[in-house]
């Protein structure tokens, strides 16, 4: 098995709204992205591969809520045709994928690679205690190839395959306890789910969990000079040197409860700021 690790920084160029979000995810910031490689044969672990595995799936644990949006990070998006696509789905259940609850076809063409793409379901999807996001291939003449990057987990592996006359598989099954991993997917859970698309707009600066408790990921799409954290007092911190980074982590853990807003100023001279929950 070959890893081919991509040491960019990714953009984090995605759709949020004017509600409160809080975007679930099990990635590790600042840790590079990976495609896993196959060695028996051509393609990916977590994307095409000459041995026409076609279904994977993130497990979420410990979340309940409404969400209708998600967000993948695909590292290969290249369509053989112009109506390839790929169907990304929702399941029921904590210990392994169960019912399927929502699906969406999304083209492959649609999706650009190495940055986050919001995908929005039909309806709003509701999820009590855990659930999983999949995502199924086709096999089409010519190949299409596609891939979602994967990153390390923050605690446990958390990537499942489905693989034949076994079912689902968790990556640490299915490799013997080898390969602890996570796949770049998130949900975007919104104060109103039902009326996140009328309410969306591109934005530059993205953080996450809001509310949070202890670490808070900060993902700019914007050439930054500075960052500060503004305390409920006014008080102002400037918490670290960015260094051109466009994804990273603050420690609130250090800060007493309250409402905070992170704040950045750009190379243009501009200012942007977000609201955030401390608890």
């Amino acid at each position: 098995m070959k890893t081919t690790f991509l040491l960019l920084l990714l953009i984090f160029s995605i759709s949020v709204f004017s509600q409160n979000c809080d975007t679930i995810t099990n990635l590790t910031p600042e840790s590079p992205y990976y495609m896993y490689e196959f060695s028996s044969a051509w393609g990916y672990m977590g994307g095409h591969n000459g041995n026409n595995l076609a279904e994977w799936a993130e497990q979420f644990s410990g979340v309940s809520g409404t969400f209708q949006d998600i967000l993948i990070l695909p590292g290969r998006a290249y369509a053989g045709s112009s109506t390839s696509y790929i169907t990304m789905r929702v399941h029921n259940g904590t210990t392994s994928p169960g019912t399927i609850v929502a699906s969406k076809e999304v083209l492959i063409n649609s999706l650009q690679t190495d940055q986050w793409n919001k995908i929005s379901f039909d309806s709003p999807v509701t999820v009590n205690g855990g659930f999983f996001i999949s995502f199924k291939l086709n096999y089409t003449q010519p190949q299409d190839t596609f891939v979602i990057l994967s990153n390390s987990p923050k605690v446990n592996n958390t990537a499942w395959i489905k693989y034949p006359y076994m079912g689902w598989l968790s990556y640490q099954t299915f490799m013997n306890g080898q390969l602890n991993t996570s796949f770049g997917i998130a949900a975007l859970f919104c104060d109103s789910a039902t009326t996140a698309n009328k309410n969306s707009q591109n934005d530059l600066l993205v953080c996450f969990p809001n509310p949070c408790s202890d670490k808070l990921n900060v993902a700019l799409n914007l050439q930054a000079e500075k960052i500060w954290i503004v305390s409920p007092s006014g008080q102002k911190h400037e918490i670290r040197d960015l260094s051109g980074n466009l994804f990273f982590e603050i420690n609130m853990a250090v800060y007493p409860a309250g409402v905070y807003y992170i704040v950045v100023l750009d190379k243009n001279g501009q200012i942007h700021q977000k609201k955030i929950l401390k608890f």
